[in-house]
């Protein structure tokens, strides 16, 4: 086909016209000399197979190829010389023989340190022989309700799963008890002193709730009482001698047996609701997978052969009370009093009493607990990881452990925000240099 020519065009052409496009046309390029043979030639092709014009497309991905290759090209060997740069200048560090020493040294020849009482640690991680990561560290509970509780609609319906009908029935039994015992002293027996009922005992419960909730319970009966001050909130619910004389004759437990059970445990006198209200607390509610365990000074100035003076607490005296609580929703779990040198430990140390009694609930549950370093120890750590405990700790050290190595305690000569991690099969230990 003549150069120059195209055979197609948006001009519209009659017969006439292609007659003369097709004489005047010189086919010699395509149709040969005759002697040679067309193997290419298949009888499918058409004139648009072999009329082809390429795509703008592809030629611009192939220009794209082109430069991406030679950028390449030159990042490679802008890197290979800046690996060369920095492998000459290292080779090049004086005294290279002498750090690598220290670092040896530093480290240990079998990568182990130990710590005061010998403990031994890993300066690098143990590797596991299969890759999978340990059951107690692949958990998820939601916390939430549980039991009866999650039929709860009213307040009074969560009020009575703690404070339920056997604390008030006890309370009753020993209160009237006591009231017996008093009456005597009065001359008349009127309504004040006579012997009170469930309905009333409830109706006191409510007083004090109330005192409370209007941060009124520091104030004396005289102005509670006075409807110019506090409103007909408590006279219409009792007299004030009535209220006064109910609070002076409320018991919760058998006065007669109480000195003999004083010798084993001086939380006698309540200890009985006391368990029962701690085993609704248990019942009523699921943790999540994270708890801890710490302790609370509830505020008491009252006569109690433990309660205690910390003056670092906004109450400063008080009941101290260990208690492990749900760390998302705050919800206590467990509790118990802390008695002071009258704690019965059972032989074990006073730390490790209190984790391992008040998770008893949780034991195999590969649950996490967190806390201080009054309770947090390395054997404690190794005993819950075990049956049938099956828990984590995440706790801090305090700094006379003996378990700890002296190159961690040894701050003065590192840097401000390093940190130093050891290892010994399932725990490690880490000490950070804040300042």
């Amino acid at each position: 086909m003549a150069a120059g020519k195209p055979c197609f065009s948006k001009q519209k052409f009659d017969d006439d016209d292609i007659e003369v496009i097709l004489h005047d046309e010189d086919f010699s390029d395509i149709s040969g000399d005759g002697e040679e043979e067309n193997e290419d030639f298949d009888s499918d092709d058409s004139l648009a197979d072999m009329s082809y014009f390429p795509d703008p497309i592809d030629e611009a991905e192939k220009e794209l190829e082109v430069v991406w290759s030679e950028k390449r090209k030159t990042a490679t060997a802008l890197e290979g010389n800046k690996q060369t740069k920095i492998k000459r200048k290292t080779l090049t560090l004086p005294n290279l023989e002498q750090e690598l020493d220290n670092q040896l040294a530093e480290i240990g020849e079998n990568s182990q340190i130990l710590g005061k009482n010998g403990h031994i640690w890993n300066n690098f991680p143990i590797k596991r022989e299969y890759g999978k990561c340990a059951a107690r560290n692949i958990i998820y509970i939601r916390p939430g309700p549980s039991g009866n509780a999650k039929e709860a609609m009213e307040p009074s319906d969560a009020f009575k799963l703690f404070i339920s009908d056997e604390i008030l029935n006890i309370v009753l039994y020993h209160t009237n008890a006591k009231i017996s015992q008093l009456r005597n002293k009065y001359q008349s027996r009127n309504a004040t002193v006579s012997n009170t009922t469930l309905m009333e005992l409830k109706a006191l419960l409510g007083l004090l709730y109330l005192s409370a909730v209007l941060k009124s319970n520091h104030l004396s009966t005289d102005i509670l009482f006075d409807t110019s001050y506090s409103g007909d909130r408590y006279r219409a619910t009792m007299s004030r001698h009535r209220f006064e004389f109910l609070l002076n004759s409320l018991r919760f437990d058998d006065m007669t047996t109480r000195e003999e059970r004083k010798k084993k445990s001086s939380f006698a006198p309540i200890s009985e609701i006391w368990d029962i209200f701690v085993d609704s607390c248990t019942k009523n509610f699921k943790p999540g997978s994270y708890v801890t365990v710490d302790e609370q000074l509830v505020g008491f100035r009252g006569r109690c052969p433990f309660r205690m003076y910390i003056p670092d607490k906004p109450n400063k005296f008080g009941i101290k009370i260990v208690m492990v609580c749900d760390v998302a929703t705050k919800y206590v779990i467990n509790a118990e009093p802390y008695l002071g040198k009258s704690t019965n430990t059972q032989g074990k140390q006073l730390a490790n009493y209190f984790v391992e009694g008040l998770t008893k609930p949780l034991h195999g549950s590969n649950r996490n607990i967190k806390m201080d370093n009054w309770f947090t120890s390395i054997p404690l750590a190794t005993k819950l990881l075990s049956n049938p405990y099956s828990m984590t700790i995440v706790g801090t050290l305090r700094k006379n452990k003996a378990e700890i190595p002296p190159e961690l305690l040894d701050t003065k000569s590192r840097q401000c925000g390093s940190s130093r991690f050891v290892y010994n099969e399932n725990m490690t230990l880490v000490s950070f240099q804040p300042k």
